[in-house]
């Protein structure tokens, strides 16, 4: 089984915010992982969105802007041929005109929340939408017998993956306060199962998306349809904590998470948190064995209980520097893998090797 070199792409939502920025970001980390038996390009959920917009509701950029991404990270895939691409997701949206048709064949859902409606299972054909019924009809009337439309778009949240100049869609399915009163979210399929052959390596493929992987869409996909687990199990999210309980990764496969907040972290062995019984915070370097005032960098305080030493209480710190949100299945075992190159600020390169 090959080896494969993760390029984690970050997004932190404050820097970085322009579109041709982060296609270029995507080339580049492509670029790094070009010459490995298999590279793989991750990046979270939101990557691509409207650059001026702060709101949640207001991310979607318009379908001809989403097209311009996808060639764009076409021509990626096609100048990266043994490279897959998963970077992100695209918050777009349409007009609610353009599709009078699915408007009035969708099955209609009662929450002008637009809250995901559990009853829609991952089998279904159709796709659904979640939007307010008093909305869309009136009497059993389609919506477009009443004239405009009060519903104004259909909002997307879409990850695409590329390989070889070919690319695969999945829309979102979970909801998570996207939708407003006038744009609801168009949701199918909360999972994706993809099989691809990298390099000369047939590799399967899951893929999710944030809210989906909280409620354990592939999980239940898998157990439903009795398909074995996957090689590689990719998640990105804004953000959903690790719920190993839901990674779907075969003994030897790993679980590749990119998210703007949720990383994983250590036990650091080299910094422990002195609290003095006089006040004050002090942080002993146990590799150079002094002591140094507390700083942020070095990590939040832990959940670690502390331990009273000579009058003194004392704990690891809880520490992020060279750990990444990849984890290898051993045994059973979800392994968290350490980074093994920090490029700048905005990406990391970490190995594993599939068995």
């Amino acid at each position: 089984m090959p080896r494969v070199t993760i390029a984690l792409l970050k997004d932190d939502k404050t820097q970085y915010r322009d579109i041709r920025f982060k296609l270029e970001g995507v080339r580049t980390a492509a670029s790094y992982v070009r010459n490995a038996e298999v590279g793989l390009v991750v990046a979270p959920e939101y990557f691509f969105r409207d650059p001026n917009q702060n709101d949640l509701k207001n991310y979607h950029v318009s379908r001809d802007e989403k097209t311009r991404i996808q060639d764009s990270l076409l021509d990626v895939s096609r100048d990266f041929p043994n490279v897959v691409l998963a970077p992100g997701t695209v918050a777009w949206k349409q007009p609610t005109s353009d599709r009078p048709r699915f408007v009035s064949e969708v099955a209609l859902k009662g929450s002008s929340q637009g809250y995901f409606d559990h009853s829609v299972g991952m089998t279904a054909l159709n796709k659904s939408v979640s939007m307010s019924l008093t909305a869309l009809t009136q009497s059993g009337n389609p919506l477009f017998a009443l004239g405009p439309p009060p519903v104004s778009h259909l909002l997307y949240n879409t990850l695409y993956l590329y390989h070889d100049g070919h690319y695969w869609g999945l829309d979102k399915q979970g909801d998570f306060h996207e939708s407003s009163s006038d744009k609801v979210l168009v949701y199918e399929h909360g999972a994706m199962l993809q099989e691809l052959r990298v390099n000369g390596y047939r590799l399967r493929f899951g893929l999710e998306i944030c809210l989906d992987h909280v409620n354990g869409r592939l999980a239940q996909h898998l157990q439903g349809t009795g398909e074995g687990p996957v090689d590689l199990h990719v998640i990105m999210s804004d953000f959903a904590f690790n719920k190993a309980q839901h990674f779907c990764a075969r003994d030897g496969g790993a679980v590749v998470h990119a998210s703007t907040k949720e990383r994983a972290v250590e036990i650091s062995k080299r910094y422990i948190e002195v609290d003095h019984p006089s006040g004050g915070t002090q942080v002993l370097d146990t590799k150079k064995g002094v002591l140094r005032p507390f700083k942020p960098s070095l990590g939040p305080q832990s959940s670690v209980a502390p331990t009273n030493v000579g009058g003194f209480w004392v704990r690891p710190l809880l520490h992020n520097k060279r750990v990444t949100n990849v984890f290898q299945n051993v045994g059973g075992t979800y392994v968290n893998q350490r980074v093994e190159h920090q490029l700048g600020e905005y990406f990391t390169l970490t190995g594993v090797n599939l068995r």
